[in-house]
């Protein structure tokens, strides 16, 4: 750092004009940190809204009815619309959420989204 910070005698320390400067920002830098961490602190553990989704009939019935009922249960401000269809569906103009669907990928460099 290249400057003093304490003036130092038997008998007691005493900040430096530096070491006061450097205790101010440092105090400051403790206080933005909280600051932030407060203001992230939960996200992520309260999940609430409504999801919409569409799930194939099988998948829905045999895996994913049960998962989706206790993950609404460890989240209770949480509401899930399961729609159980085997056919295509328009994410959009639906108003769906997240679809799911099951089949052979042809060309398995593609990436299904």
């Amino acid at each position: 750092m290249g400057a003093q910070l304490l003036y130092r005698t038997t008998r007691k320390l005493t900040l430096t004009e530096a070491g006061k400067v450097l205790l101010h920002s440092a105090k400051n830098v403790k206080q933005a940190t909280q600051e932030a961490m407060d203001a992230v602190a939960g996200f992520g553990e309260n999940v609430s809204g409504h999801i919409k989704m569409s799930v194939p009939t099988i998948s829905g019935d045999l895996i994913l009815a049960d998962a989706v009922a206790e993950f609404c249960n460890l989240h209770p401000g949480l509401t899930v619309d399961m729609s159980l269809d085997n056919r295509f569906v328009d994410l959009v103009a639906d108003g769906y959420d997240l679809v799911i669907r099951t089949g052979y990928l042809e060309d398995s460099s593609l990436i299904a989204r």
